[in-house]
């Protein structure tokens, strides 16, 4: 049961941020690289994952894709 599980919510992990997943993979091509940034406000006009809620509410992200 729990590997059904898994990977149902994987399949709606990948689904249901394809664009994200799409822009990530053609930055990587390009060189950029996951950073570690610290708990920092997400940014609106960009596509987002694992957004993390703050003591105060407030959406936070930890890593960022940086081009170089």
């Amino acid at each position: 049961m729990i590997t059904i599980i898994t990977i149902v919510s994987t399949l709606w992990l990948a689904l249901d941020n394809k664009t994200f997943f799409e822009k990530a993979q053609e930055q990587s091509a390009k060189g950029a690289t996951w950073e570690y940034i610290g708990a920092t406000p997400i940014d609106r006009n960009a596509e987002q994952l694992f957004e993390f809620p703050s003591l105060d509410g407030e959406k936070m992200i930890m890593f960022k894709l940086k081009e170089k």
